[in-house]
């Protein structure tokens, strides 16, 4: 990895919360132009090497905005908890993917925030009691919060409509009613 240097342990040695996100949840993103935007909103943004890797063997233009990011420091690389063999294999047979499981198995239920937009994903970190959010539960947070502007915040949700992003229209118009909201 570009900038070992960025590498923490699992555990983590304050209670700063983290945001372990998943590929596809980045690759989103990056396709809509907004990564650079949540790394100014959220700080700790942390990925494991295995989310690393899956970034980074796809698309050109996500190999250089990750390592860019590792080395400026806007995103954090961590390293999973190994060791626990039967675990990762009970995730792989619920259908998670290498990524998935490394932040499952990185990731600390009491402090850390999973991003996870895939159902499966999301059904097991919910089952397994971790903290979770989706990319669209982030915006309607960040706009509540005033970390992002209503305007920001419907120019997002447009943005990620025209990705390969995974959204029903009724789900579509709900966050359209939910962030028009004063």
């Amino acid at each position: 990895m570009n900038n070992p240097s960025s590498d923490l342990d699992s555990e983590p040695k304050t209670h700063l919360q983290r945001y372990f996100f998943d590929s596809s949840g980045i690759f989103a993103l990056i396709d809509c132009g907004y990564f650079h935007r949540f790394c100014e909103i959220i700080t700790n943004i942390c990925i494991t090497p295995q989310i690393f890797t899956e970034l980074t063997q796809k698309k050109n233009l996500a190999k250089k905005i990750i390592s860019e990011s590792l080395t400026a420091g806007k995103i954090t690389l961590v390293k999973y908890k190994s060791g626990e063999k039967e675990k990762w294999d009970n995730y792989y047979a619920l259908g998670l993917h290498t990524g998935e499981i490394s932040i499952l198995l990185t990731a600390h239920k009491k402090f850390d925030i999973v991003v996870f937009d895939e159902v499966v994903a999301r059904s097991v970190a919910r089952a397994e009691g971790f903290r979770l959010s989706g990319l669209l539960g982030l915006v309607l947070n960040f706009k509540k919060t005033g970390k992002m502007p209503k305007k920001e915040a419907l120019s997002f949700l447009s943005a990620i409509n025209q990705t390969n992003f995974r959204m029903s229209s009724s789900l579509y118009e709900s966050m359209l009613r939910r962030l028009s909201e004063e």
